[in-house]
């Protein structure tokens, strides 16, 4: 299903400028987003939906989610919901199944507005389809969460699917899974057809 269609140009879709994200002008959509800067497409898990909890001050550590693809890609930014009044400075992380960092950024808090914000990678990051990655975000003051988003099971938005929410708590090598979907997520663009 291409839920939401919105005309972007690729440079200003992924010019590396954090931001509002463009799909915050659709409301509150709950599905993927859809990036069109011909000829390139680019889809959001999240889309412009905003998370129906805020956890204040949890535990410092990482918070995000499990997802694969349908379509092999690239991985061409990391986005994160940033709650209102958080002001801190945010790295998002886009890691393997297993955990190991394989590319992050660093989205400055000061004078941040609340919503959806994303930077584009310096390098986009090829991702195979149906392969297990992570997207989280290490966080200390505030963190977005929508509580067992998942308990059904995996949820599909267009060519992106999400099964869990995790967290890792600073200092601790240990992931726990659960049915929340913490606000963090990826810019993913298909290779051409």
């Amino acid at each position: 299903m291409r839920s939401l269609l919105l005309m972007v140009t690729t440079a200003f879709a992924l010019s590396g400028c954090v931001g509002d994200d463009p799909t915050a002008a659709t409301g509150g959509h709950l599905g993927s987003a859809r990036f069109s800067g011909e000829p390139n497409v680019d889809y959001t898990f999240f889309g412009s939906a905003a998370p129906a909890s805020i956890i204040s001050s949890p535990p410092a550590g990482e918070y995000g989610i499990r997802f694969h693809t349908s379509l092999p890609g690239r991985v061409m930014g990391l986005r994160f919901y940033r709650p209102a009044g958080d002001s801190e400075n945010v790295t998002v992380l886009l890691l393997t199944e297993a955990g190991t960092k394989t590319d992050s950024v660093v989205l400055v808090g000061q004078g941040a507005s609340p919503g959806w914000q994303w930077l584009s990678l310096a390098q986009p990051r090829r991702i195979s389809s149906g392969v297990n990655y992570r997207v989280s975000a290490r966080v200390s003051q505030a963190v977005g969460m929508t509580y067992g988003y998942f308990i059904g099971g995996a949820v599909v938005h267009d060519v992106l699917t999400a099964d869990l929410g995790f967290y890792r708590l600073s200092g601790s090598a240990t992931m726990v899974s659960t049915t929340d979907a913490y606000f963090v997520d990826v810019i993913f663009r298909p290779d051409p057809e």
